[in-house]
């Protein structure tokens, strides 16, 4: 990687209500375009303008699993399974690549590791000193990443549970994302105005991702690695040069927090959650807003695509999860793009995290009920 880098030294820590009523259908909102500066504070280096980005390369769909989750099929979804062991609110999920694991961070200071098809508790990862807000798997599988308020990251063997070494973070890790080739790990920190990326190795150099004004919220890898994304909690959201972080564009992501970002399977479009409820898809060639809706009463707190890109999940602050359609229309509902596929309820609080599973037939969340849930269509029991 190229760029400017700082030594990094190891921190290895001592283990020392009812459901609430939907929304309305969302009214889609006209666009807006995006800033055609950055802010003072950035970078003094140069920023080219959005038109600057490639188009991303085009991922031809895969063959989708018989019982994936699609627009199709998202009125089937029903509650598989219901992981209970948290002392408290549920911050992190994440779907091992295989399937076979769901991994879950909470305000008990715990990771949690079960078993994706039995419910069972594989693993009780004791390491952080604070809240967990984010974990999540390397695209291999063979590692575990979590990120708390203790402001470090802990690398796990997920197989056998062991701790493998920790990295101390500029703040309270709130989001992390792992380039497609599994080698490097990006960190957005709660309460730091600068990220982080990490080669996966100890002891490793790391180099920071600045530019933002106030403090991070999300991060975000692009399908084949061509594009890094943070947003902050200004509703500024900036797309990266990877190997170097330099800022290529910004984004208007709205007036609130950018807690959720994620990217379509071909690279062409980023998805963003804000505190202000709404869901914007921008053009990431152009930079240009395509769509954007009120999803949730109260703040997106995270987003998930499945992995033909057509449905969207979001977890909302009014405590329900719901199912969007992303591309063309539903054959059987004409819902088109943005329109509102299912309600999925369950946690009756603030849902926190969201994730699919890489075949598609499995949506995990997590939520300030202290459980996990294990989202699968009907005929798909556990």
């Amino acid at each position: 990687m190229k760029g400017w880098w700082i030594t990094a030294g190891l921190l290895w820590v001592a283990v020392g209500c009812a459901a609430p009523t939907p929304p309305a259908t969302p009214t889609v909102v006209p666009s807006k375009a995006p800033s055609p500066t950055l802010s003072p504070t950035a970078s003094a280096t140069p920023q080219p303008s959005a038109t600057a980005i490639a188009t991303a390369t085009v991922i031809a769909a895969a063959t989708p699993h018989p019982e994936a989750i699609t627009a199709q099929t998202a009125r089937q979804v029903r509650e598989a399974l219901v992981l209970s062991g948290h002392q408290g609110p549920v911050w992190s999920v994440a779907l091992s690549p295989d399937g076979s694991q769901v991994a879950s961070g909470g305000a008990d200071h715990d990771v949690r590791v079960w078993d994706a098809h039995t419910g069972e508790l594989l693993h009780v990862l004791e390491r952080h000193r604070g809240w967990v807000y984010a974990v999540g798997y390397t695209p291999d599988g063979s590692r575990l990443v979590s990120g708390g308020r203790d402001r470090t990251v802990q690398v796990w063997n997920p197989v056998n549970g062991e701790h493998l070494y920790g990295m101390r973070a500029f703040g309270e890790v709130f989001g992390v994302a792992f380039s497609p080739d599994g080698e490097h790990l990006a960190a957005a920190s709660l309460y730091s105005a600068r990220g982080q990326v990490w080669p996966l190795e100890p002891g490793a150099a790391w180099m920071p991702l600045e530019g933002h004004a106030t403090r991070l919220r999300s991060v975000a890898y692009s399908p084949e690695g061509e594009v890094l994304a943070t947003g902050d909690e200004a509703g500024t959201i900036l797309l990266r040069e990877p190997d170097t972080g330099a800022v290529v564009a910004e984004l208007d992501g709205g007036s609130e927090d950018v807690y959720g970002l994620a990217f379509s399977p071909d690279g062409q479009r980023l998805v963003a959650g804000g505190g202000d409820g709404y869901i914007r898809v921008f053009d990431v060639a152009s930079g240009e807003e395509r769509q954007s809706w009120l999803a949730h009463a109260g703040g997106v707190w995270d987003l998930a695509l499945s992995p033909d890109g057509a449905v969207l999940a979001s977890g909302g602050e009014d405590g329900w999860l719901m199912l969007w359609a992303m591309t063309g229309e539903d054959s059987v509902d004409a819902v088109k793009a943005g329109g509102r596929l299912a309600t999925v309820g369950g946690h009756g609080t603030a849902v926190r995290a969201v994730d699919f599973s890489r075949d598609g037939t499995t949506l995990a969340s997590g939520g300030d009920d202290g459980r996990v849930r294990l989202w699968r269509l009907a005929t798909n029991g556990p």
